[in-house]
């Protein structure tokens, strides 16, 4: 992941999709860190700490903090067994969303990314099947790893939502959209118009985007507003 002062200019790298296990899990995890801190890009303090959805107390200051605690928490003491400040304080052990006075996003980010580069370095070296080192433990890197892209996906989530409830920002976060993700989509439009060209005598049936094998990668296609599936023909 390319880091800038600025975290809009943060580069998310595409994960692999023919690499080993531990470079899959990995990559996808780095490539989640990285969509943390694009949905931050362009806000201010007062925007990061607004409480965007009524029926939520979340906020993305507080996601962006919350993640910085966990990532700590699950690599560098529980699976490392490190000596390292607890991530939370006495009245909130488990690691709520609280925001502490002095809090900004700049410096909520920095922590972030900092916290996972430590998170990287706890876990090198270790195999995918070796048992977290703390007392009382007994999951593997393996389930931590995926726990973790489980967990930062889900606030990815929670982030999308904040965001576009402030200033209504949708989609990728970054000025670097994942360039495969437009190739694909603008093959898949041209695949559409050329054979939605010829006579019904010559095409197949019509199928659903859904079943194309190669799905995978149209991620992000908007849908026309006119269909609830995008349909390609055979």
């Amino acid at each position: 992941m390319d880091e800038s002062a600025d975290p809009g200019l943060v580069r998310r790298v595409r994960p692999t999709e023919s690499g080993t296990e531990r470079q899959t899990l990995t990559q996808m995890l780095d490539f989640l860190r990285a969509t943390v801190v694009t949905r931050t890009a362009g806000l201010s303090d007062e925007q990061a700490l607004t409480r965007s959805v009524p029926a939520s107390e979340l906020t993305i200051a507080s996601l962006v903090k919350h993640l910085t605690g966990t990532e700590r928490f699950w690599f560098s003491i529980d699976f490392a067994g490190l000596d390292v400040p607890w991530p939370w304080t006495d009245d909130d052990t488990h690691g709520n969303f609280p925001v502490a006075p002095g809090d900004t996003l700049a410096s909520l980010v920095s922590e972030y990314e900092a916290e996972s580069g430590r998170s990287r370095a706890a876990i090198a070296g270790a195999a995918l099947d070796e048992v977290a080192r703390s007392d009382g433990m007994d999951f593997t890197l393996r389930y931590a790893l995926v726990h973790r892209i489980e967990e930062t996906a889900r606030h990815c989530g929670h982030l999308d939502l904040l965001r576009e409830s402030i200033d209504g920002a949708r989609g990728q976060g970054s000025p670097h959209i994942i360039p495969r993700l437009a190739d694909n989509a603008s093959r898949y439009r041209e695949r559409a118009q050329s054979d939605t060209a010829g006579t019904p005598a010559t095409r197949g049936p019509a199928r659903s985007l859904s079943a194309c094998s190669d799905k995978r990668h149209v991620i992000g296609v908007t849908r026309p507003a006119s269909s609830h599936r995008i349909r390609v023909t055979e």
